[in-house]
């Protein structure tokens, strides 16, 4: 690992700075990543997607994402280093992996946020048992990783995302096309819908999981940084290449005779221990003078280099910013009594509500009857409504029959209205098909049905309603007997009016031999 040759700049930052370097990381190397992402998710998909139902594919495709994420670590432990690799490479990553680390990561650590931030542990790292743990317990209680923040961002990202691609294809699709009814939150979802819903979740993971694979890895060498100094060691060492060779020598004798004691403190206490006669004082003084005079020719030298020394070691402080200088404002005992202590109107004030201390026991319990008091009322209330809607049909058998109400006519059969309908709507229909009209005879089956449910349910159907909402307020409050034969009607109909299709006259003809057996309409809906 040559830190020199990261392609980043080295130095601590913060979760929030790591998350933004992890974006323009994945902005320059997007298609790579995608790529790679890519030549998992589809094949994966694809087979999936023919063996089982669109959820059932979805959820597993779901759970095998920390598989996937393993070829994106080894593109990122490379690429951050700027070394050659490929994605054939990348992917022969999996066979690698152990059997053990797969199962683990596929069962009790599946749902563990830091799985992006720890999985360089495993797989770069190669640690294992006692080591690997101690290992990530100090990632994650020592440094400040946010994965769990990392993981709902990402996690509301692809909502978002896919809730973007579903309103893109229904506002853009025309009203009048089939298609765009599968996406009407009232009508009935149906197996292509499904499918469809499978896709747009695989496009959207392989544009989210690339990312957020990128974001944990960095988020490990931001911990790797910070623990092991990694701006520091990579300064000096370019110190080092710029400074000649007897200039790292004079830094490194003066480091190591700083911690020396000072002769010169030892000499003066010698000096004032062993006080002589004044003579002796003259020839000390005169032997000091000489020695220094000729230091002074060599101390000259040696002042002009180390001078040359530290201003160059200022210059290159200055120029790569080794150290991080922080200024901290502590306050004085002064400072913190005068902001800690409160006014006395204040105190007073909530001296007033000293007394509720005492009644707090009793505010408790208060609260506790007033949940429980809550609790049995809403028990209460759900069995009366429970009760009531058994009592309800006995009492209807018994009342007289209810005067018609006018029936509402929505809007999609407003138009065929204004003919005079014959008084046997099932008779008519089969004379239809005699002449070869299945449009008229579907026409005659759907003014029947309507005016079935009108009849039953006189509040049910509004003027607004759609085919679809049709169907969906008549399976809410009609039986499996009802709902069906009216299920296959609209159906029949959106096929000859929408999509203009030729219907069998078989099929209308068993429809109408359903519908005639159908129970007489009873007045059984409130509203």
């Amino acid at each position: 690992m040559e830190i020199n040759r990261l392609a980043f700049v080295p130095r601590p930052r913060t979760p929030w700075q790591v998350f933004d370097l992890s974006l323009q990381f994945y902005r320059g190397n997007f298609w790579t990543m995608w790529k790679i992402y890519l030549a998992q998710a589809l094949p994966l998909a694809f087979v999936l997607f023919l063996v089982f139902e669109p959820v059932v594919a979805s959820l597993i495709f779901w759970w095998l994402k920390p598989l996937m994420e393993r070829p994106l670590l080894d593109f990122l432990s490379k690429q951050t280093f700027s070394q050659d690799t490929s994605t054939k490479a990348n992917l022969k990553v999996l066979k690698r992996l152990r059997i053990v680390d797969i199962v683990a990561m596929l069962t009790w650590l599946r749902l563990s946020p830091n799985r992006a931030y720890l999985a360089s542990v495993e797989q770069l790292e190669l640690l294992t048992g006692t080591a690997r743990q101690k290992r990530k317990t100090l990632l994650i209680g020592r440094m400040q990783n946010k994965q769990t923040q990392w993981m709902l961002f990402m996690v509301h990202l692809e909502m978002i995302l896919i809730f973007a691609i579903y309103m893109g294809l229904f506002f853009f699709l025309p009203n009048e096309d089939p298609i765009s009814q599968m996406f009407d939150p009232y009508g009935e979802s149906s197996l292509l819908q499904e499918q469809i819903s499978f896709w747009i979740y695989v496009v959207v993971v392989s544009l989210i999981g690339p990312w957020f694979s990128c974001g944990g890895f960095m988020m490990y060498l931001n911990s790797r940084i910070k623990l092991e100094a990694w701006d520091l060691e990579l300064g000096f060492k370019r110190l080092s290449l710029r400074l000649p060779q007897w200039a790292i020598a004079v830094i490194a004798a003066g480091i190591f005779t700083a911690a020396l004691p000072q002769p010169v403190e030892a000499a003066q206490a010698t000096n004032t221990e062993l006080s002589s006669p004044l003579t002796e004082n003259h020839d000390s003084s005169d032997k000091s003078t000489q020695q220094a005079n000729k230091a002074g020719i060599n101390g000259d030298e040696k002042s002009q280099r180390s001078l040359q020394v530290r201003n160059e070691i200022k210059n290159i402080y200055e120029e790569n910013e080794l150290i991080n200088r922080k200024n901290i404002y502590k306050l004085s005992e002064d400072d913190t009594k005068e902001e800690s202590s409160m006014p006395q109107w204040l105190e007073a004030f909530f001296s007033m509500f000293s007394w509720l201390s005492l009644l707090a026991p009793m505010i408790q319990w208060l609260l506790y009857g007033l949940i429980l008091w809550f609790i049995l009322w809403v028990v209460y209330r759900l069995y009366g409504i429970y009760s009531q809607q058994e009592t309800v049909p006995s009492q209807r058998a018994n009342k007289a029959p209810m005067k018609k109400n006018p029936q509402v006519v929505p809007e999609f059969f407003e138009n065929i209205e204004t003919q005079q309908w014959p008084d046997d709507l099932l008779a008519a229909a089969k004379h239809s098909l005699g002449e070869d009209d299945d449009r008229q005879a579907l026409i005659y089956l759907l003014k029947y049905g309507l005016d079935y449910i009108g009849t039953a349910a006189p509040d049910l159907l509004t003027y607004s309603m759609t085919e679809p909402e049709c169907q969906s307020a008549i399976k809410q409050n009609f039986s499996a007997q009802v709902f069906l034969p009216m299920q296959k009607l609209f159906a029949l109909w959106m096929a000859k009016a929408w999509a203009h299709r030729e219907i069998d006259t078989t099929e209308i003809l068993s429809l109408i031999d359903v519908i005639d057996q159908l129970p007489i309409p009873q007045v059984n809906y409130e509203n």
